[in-house]
């Protein structure tokens, strides 16, 4: 007779986790979001930045399936009568002594099924100016994620916002062959009205159609102007820059100046004919010159005046590419004056290359 057993669920499922395991049972998988490190902060005008890559992996290695959320934790702290900063809270300490201030989620667009490693995020906080030189602003930050679990606090960062100078103004460009020149006005004004902050040097920054902003420079600029090389014909770019202010040996930044767009086109003409020659007959003039070195060349326009004559007239409908023209529409005895231009497809004409003519008697 087959004898049925039946086992409760408390035995059913411990049956079932062992089936086919040999050993002993395993504890179940913690997932713990790793703690975000590190964080950067700095000033900007009258703004805290803060930016830093968040981690989208488990401690134990295992990938997240959804973005975290970021939490932004901060305090302010009072400075001591003779400015000096006092003692920070740690890692451990912030949930008991800061506040949250905002949370962060970014929408991260990984193009597959599964997210990248990391990904990173950015947080700005608008200050006080009456605060200046008087708080220490302490910032921690820590994710959270789908389940609503906790990474440790990161590392607290400090900052004590100073005066700084106002954005630099009057950008303008030049498109020059090499590359887009950038000038602007330095100013000496400051977040304080009344009160002057020399800058130590400038940050400039360049953003393309696709591109996010990007610095050029890796230490701040002493000049008034930058020649940006890194550029494409045809494209368009935007600038914009920003005093530097150094106070303890740590930069800070004036708020951006005005944002100056140009398309990078070509507006330079190729080089002017050379070694012009002429060979005269009773019938005809036969011109001749040395080939353009010019990359872009389109051809050449030939221009023709009589000595009696103020302007030159067109010869040439469209631009030719040989290198010679005959004119046999000249009289016996009579001064010609022939001008002779390159071109380049984009439009541009070189200055002329002149040269006289006498037709023979």
């Amino acid at each position: 007779m087959l004898r049925i057993i039946r086992l409760g669920p408390a035995l059913l499922c411990l049956f079932l986790a062992a089936c086919g395991v040999k050993g002993p049972l395993q504890p179940p998988l913690v997932l713990t979001p790793p703690k975000i490190q590190p964080v950067n902060l700095s000033q900007r005008g009258t703004r805290l930045i803060l930016d830093w890559d968040t981690p989208l992996v488990y401690e134990n290695g295992v990938a997240m399936v959804a973005v975290p959320v970021v939490e932004i934790w901060g305090l302010e702290l009072p400075l001591s009568p003779e400015g000096n900063k006092p003692r920070l809270p740690s890692a451990a300490d912030f949930k008991k002594l800061g506040r949250r201030l905002a949370e962060v989620k970014e929408a991260v667009n990984s193009g597959s099924a599964n997210l990248p490693a990391s990904f990173h995020g950015t947080w700005e906080y608008d200050f006080d100016l009456a605060k200046l030189n008087r708080v220490v602003f302490v910032f921690s930050l820590r994710l959270r994620d789908l389940r609503g679990r906790y990474s440790p606090f990161s590392e607290p960062v400090s900052i004590v916002p100073v005066n700084v100078a106002n954005p630099p103004s009057k950008l303008e460009v030049e498109l020059k062959e090499d590359g887009i020149l950038v000038r602007w006005q330095g100013a000496t004004s400051s977040l304080i009205s009344g009160q002057e902050v020399a800058a130590a040097g400038y940050n400039i920054y360049k953003k393309g159609a696709t591109s996010e902003w990007l610095r050029l420079n890796s230490t701040p600029i002493q000049a008034l102007e930058y020649n940006d090389q890194d550029v494409v014909m045809g494209r368009v770019y935007a600038y914009k820059v920003r005093a530097v202010v150094t106070v303890d040996s740590w930069p800070r930044e004036s708020g951006d100046s005005a944002v100056l767009e140009v398309e990078y086109k070509d507006i330079f003409p190729p080089p002017a004919p050379t070694g012009v020659a002429v060979v005269i007959s009773e019938t005809a003039v036969v011109l001749s010159w040395e080939p353009s070195g010019a990359a872009d060349l389109a051809g050449y326009r030939v221009r023709r005046r009589l000595e009696t004559e103020a302007d030159y007239h067109l010869l040439t409908a469209e631009p030719i590419i040989r290198t010679s023209f005959e004119d046999r529409q000249v009289e016996k005895g009579k001064s010609y004056y022939y001008a002779i231009t390159a071109c380049d497809k984009a439009g541009n004409e070189s200055r002329s290359t002149e040269i006289k003519a006498v037709v023979i008697r």
